[in-house]
């Protein structure tokens, strides 16, 4: 573990218009193709050089897309960018509502496909969310000790993801907890950041007290709350890491970290260094039996979603919650 920090991946000055530019841009270049259902967008920009940009295209069924939309962008432009653009097709796009909570969707351009008929009870809705805030939250604790073990912060990532464990704790029923209080502390910071930007030694020590009490905190959320995995040969969650069943949520790393100072000399390569250097298993309270049926359904699609997008929007993410996206 590293006790010295780099701050990398800071928020960047950037201005409404900014974003406007990248909309610009993909939506001129989309509207080229005739393959285009509709386009949209999710949530809003409300802190320009913090909050990513969620563009998500609805493709015509049995068409095919081979665009890298992001590299034809200004190089200030990408890095506006935490993720790629997202797709789906229109079929797709009536079954994933259905399994997933992405909210604020807005209608760019095109026509929308009609909503799908079908209706969730109360329990599954209540299954599907608890499921959901896991994925994003045992996501969370893999990055986190990542980045402990790296000594690297990756700063905008931190901001926009500690920001999201609302929606988390919202989906789990829980009102009020410690998490809380870091949620609150990462939304004043955001609001003022450009006007008081924190100090690296503020942010570092606050990072090192967040990501300790996080992993307590959530071995406490795993032991109330049943985390369910599809059953597979194999749990590769990347490259190098793996996960695996465990009585509690752990971890542990085999390989060579390169110290810390050197990430100032490598820069961008450092990080892949360190991930062929070093290989991550984590241990997690998984159920792979008696998954309730909405669940075991939710997986089948993602699946089906995820080969189909591969073969005919490679250039695209799929519209899956990152934990599942890897597995399936």
């Amino acid at each position: 573990m590293s006790n010295h920090y780099k701050i990398i991946n800071r928020p960047v000055i950037a201005s409404h218009s900014d974003y406007q530019q990248v909309f610009d841009v993909i939506f001129s270049e989309l509207n080229k193709s005739d393959s285009i259902k509709c386009i949209g967008t999710f949530g809003n920009i409300n802190k320009p050089g913090i909050s990513d940009i969620d563009i998500i295209v609805i493709f015509k069924t049995g068409t095919n897309y081979n665009v890298d939309l992001i590299s034809i962008l200004p190089s200030n432009l990408k890095q506006l960018f935490t993720h790629g653009l997202m797709a789906l097709n229109e079929d797709h796009f009536k079954q994933n509502e259905k399994y997933t909570f992405w909210d604020n969707f807005k209608l760019i351009s095109g026509e929308l496909p009609a909503k799908s008929n079908s209706v969730l009870e109360f329990n599954e809705a209540d299954v599907l969310k608890k499921q959901t805030a896991l994925e994003f939250m045992i996501a969370n604790y893999i990055d986190l000790k990542i980045q402990k073990c790296y000594g690297i912060i990756k700063l905008r990532d931190l901001l926009q993801h500690t920001k999201g464990l609302k929606y988390d704790l919202d989906y789990l029923g829980i009102k009020e907890n410690e998490l809380s209080t870091y949620v609150q502390e990462i939304q004043a910071w955001i609001s003022d950041w450009f006007i008081k930007t924190p100090k690296d030694q503020e942010i570092i020590k606050w990072f090192k007290k967040f990501e300790a009490d996080y992993e307590r905190i959530i071995i406490e959320i795993l032991s109330k709350y049943k985390f369910y995995l599809p059953t597979l040969d194999s749990y590769n969650y990347s490259k190098n890491n793996k996960l695996t069943t465990g009585s509690k949520l752990s971890f542990h790393r085999n390989g060579i970290l390169l110290p810390s100072f050197m990430s100032s000399i490598l820069d961008k390569k450092y990080i892949r260094i360190q991930n062929n250097l070093n290989k991550f298993t984590f241990e997690i309270p998984f159920e792979t039996k008696n998954t309730p049926q909405i669940l075991n359904e939710r997986i089948s699609f993602f699946g089906e979603m995820k080969k189909h997008n591969i073969n005919h929007y490679p250039k695209f993410a799929s519209l899956i919650p990152g934990l599942i996206s890897k597995l399936v």
